[in-house]
C-alpha cells in the first residue's frame, strides 16, 4: 500500500515533511529562515525496502508533473513553465544519470489551476497525497509562503514526496516556489535570475529524492565569489548563499557540483555509471573503536594537484552522513509514547555508523565533521533532526587510524571505476567513555551478577 508523507498547514509540519530552501544573505541566515534532509531524502525501514532509498520508477518512463496556472514574481505563466522545464533539464543532462521529466499540463482540482489561498493549497496537497498529481506551485508574490511560514521567514521554496509506496517508489511529489524573491522589489531580498534558477534546481532535487548536502560549510559564513570553495558548494546545500558568482556571472548553485552529480547518478544510474564511478565505504566509530557513531558528516575530497592553480580538494568533494541508511528514530517501548518510531530508515545495527560515497576514479582524502546546528527541521541533513554534534574532533582518515592520532594526518584513498575502497573506518578522537569509570562490563551480564545483587533484584520483584 502507498504511504503518504503529509504536508501540514503549520510551519513546523511543512518543515518536517518537505525540503525547504532559505536565503542566507552575505553568509548570514535571515531571521526565521529554515530549510530540509548528500544522499537520499527518504530511506525504507519498517515501511519500504529496509535501508534502500525511495526513488521514482523510471522504468515507467519520464516523471510526470503539473504546473500552477498563475505567474511567479515577474514571470508570466508561460515563462515560469518554460523555466521549470529548463531547470529540470539541468538534472536530465547529467550524463551518468538516467531520469527524465514531462509536464502533463496545469494543476488539477482548481478551476484555473492557480494556487492562491491556503484552502486551495490544502486541496492541491490532498491530491498530491492521494498520488493523483505532482504539482509545481507558483506563489506569485509570496503571500502563501507568508501564511505558511510567517512574514519575512526567508523561505524561498520547499519540495519533497507526498506519497511513497511500500515497494520503495516515490508515487507523487510537490514543489512550491516563492515569487516574492523575484518580484522586482529590492527591499525584500530580491534574487538575481541565476540565483532564482538555482532555487528551482535545488527543489527539483528534493522532488526526485535527494537530501541536503554539507560541503564547504565555511561558505555559510562567507566565501569569495569564484573561489574554489564557492565552486565546490553543492546545489543541494540547505541555504542559498546570495552574492556568489562564478565566471561568467553564474551563481554556484546554478551549476551542479561534484556532490550533486554523484548522488543523482547513484540514485538513478545510467549504464555508464559503473565505468564512471567507484565507491568509498567504511564506518565512523567512537574512541573505543567498537561503537558506531551516527550523524557525522563524512566528506571525500579529491587530492589536490599542486601542478594546477585550482584547489581540487575544495572544488571536487562528495559527502554523506554516517548511518544515513539507518533510522533517525528507532522507537522504544519503555515509555509507551514512541513504540513504533519512524517507519523510515533501516533497523540493521550494522548500518548505524556506516557510510558509502560515490566518487569518480582518483585519489581522495576522507574527513569527518559535525553538521551545522542551523541545519534542522526543514534544513536537516541526514537522518537525525536536530543534528547530533560531532562527539569527537574534526579529523582525517589515515592508515594508522587510532583514537589519539593527529587530526590533520591524512592518507589518500585511491578508487577505481566500478570498484569499492572499503574498510575506511575512522576512530574519532576524544569521545566520551562507553561506561562510567567505576563500572565494569560484567555487571551488565545477568549470569555474572554478584549474589547480593541477584538477591536484591528478587526482593524488589517480590
Amino acid at each position: 500500500m502507498p504511504r503518504m508523507i503529509r504536508c501540514r498547514r503549520n510551519t513546523s509540519g511543512v518543515a518536517a515533511a518537505l525540503g525547504l530552501l532559505a536565503l542566507a544573505l552575505g553568509g548570514i541566515l535571515e531571521p526565521g529562515g529554515s530549510a530540509w534532509a548528500g544522499g537520499p531524502l527518504v530511506v525504507g525501514g519498517t515501511f519500504g525496502p529496509p535501508g534502500q532509498p525511495f526513488t521514482w520508477d523510471i522504468s515507467l518512463g519520464e516523471v510526470q508533473y503539473r504546473t500552477d496556472g498563475g505567474g511567479l514574481g515577474v514571470l508570466s505563466n508561460s515563462e515560469a513553465n518554460d523555466l521549470v522545464a529548463a531547470m529540470f533539464q539541468v538534472w536530465e543532462d547529467v550524463p551518468t544519470a538516467a531520469i527524465g521529466f514531462n509536464r502533463l499540463g496545469q494543476i488539477t482540482g482548481l478551476a484555473d489551476g492557480n494556487v492562491e489561498t491556503l484552502a486551495e493549497f490544502d486541496r492541491v496537497v490532498g491530491r498530491c497525497e492521494a498520488g493523483s498529481q505532482s504539482p509545481i506551485i507558483y506563489d506569485k508574490q509570496g503571500a502563501l509562503f507568508s501564511v505558511l511560514f510567517g512574514p519575512g521567514s526567508g523561505v524561498i521554496g520547499f519540495a519533497g514526496p507526498c506519497q511513497v509506496s511500500n515497494g520503495g517508489r516515490i508515487v507523487s511529489a510537490l514543489v512550491a516556489l516563492n515569487g516574492g524573491f523575484l518580484d522586482g522589489q529590492t527591499f525584500n531580498g530580491e534574487l538575481t535570475g541565476n540565483e532564482f534558477e538555482a532555487v528551482f534546481i535545488h527543489e527539483f532535487g528534493h522532488f526526485f529524492g535527494l537530501d541536503h548536502s554539507q560541503v564547504n560549510l565555511n561558505c555559510l559564513f562567507g566565501c569569495a565569489s569564484g573561489s574554489d570553495d564557492a565552486f565546490g558548494l553543492p546545489t543541494m546545500f540547505p541555504f542559498l548563499i546570495s552574492g556568489l558568482t562564478e565566471v561568467p556571472g553564474v551563481h554556484p548553485a546554478r551549476t551542479l557540483s561534484m556532490d550533486d552529480l554523484a548522488w543523482v547518478s547513484r540514485l538513478y544510474p545510467d549504464p555508464s555509471f559503473s565505468s564512471s564511478y567507484g565507491t568509498i565505504s567504511g564506518t565512523i566509530l567512537f574512541s573505543d573503536g567498537l561503537t558506531p557513531a551516527q550523524g557525522v558528516n563524512v566528506i571525500a575530497r579529491r587530492v589536490n594537484d599542486l601542478g594546477t592553480t585550482e584547489n581540487e580538494s575544495r572544488r571536487f568533494a562528495v559527502s554523506v552522513v554516517s548511518g544515513y541508511r539507518f533510522t533517525g528514530n528507532p522507537g522504544q517501548s519503555v515509555t509507551g509514547t514512541n513504540t513504533g518510531g519512524s517507519p523510515f530508515g533501516s533497523r540493521d545495527p550494522a548500518l548505524i555508523g556506516a557510510f558509502e560515497i560515490p566518487v569518480p576514479p582518483g585519489a581522495y582524502t576522507i574527513e569527518v565533521e559535525g553538521l551545522s546546528a542551523a541545519f534542522q527541521g526543514g534544513s536537516s541533513v541526514g537522518p537525525l533532526d536536530p543534528p547530533f554534534p560531532n562527539p569527537g574532533a574534526q579529523e582525517f582518515w589515515n592508515v594508522g587510524e587510532a583514537n589519539d592520532d593527529p587530526t590533520y594526518l591524512s592518507s589518500p584513498v585511491t578508487v577505481a571505476a566500478g570498484a569499492t575502497a572499503s574498510g575506511i573506518d575512522i576512530i574519532l578522537n576524544g569521545t566520551p567513555r562507553r561506561l562510567d569509570a567505576f563500572e565494569i562490563v560484567r555487571l551488565w551480564l545477568r549470569e555474572s551478577l554478584a549474589p547480593w545483587l541477584r538477591e536484591n533484584r528478587e526482593w524488589v520483584r517480590g
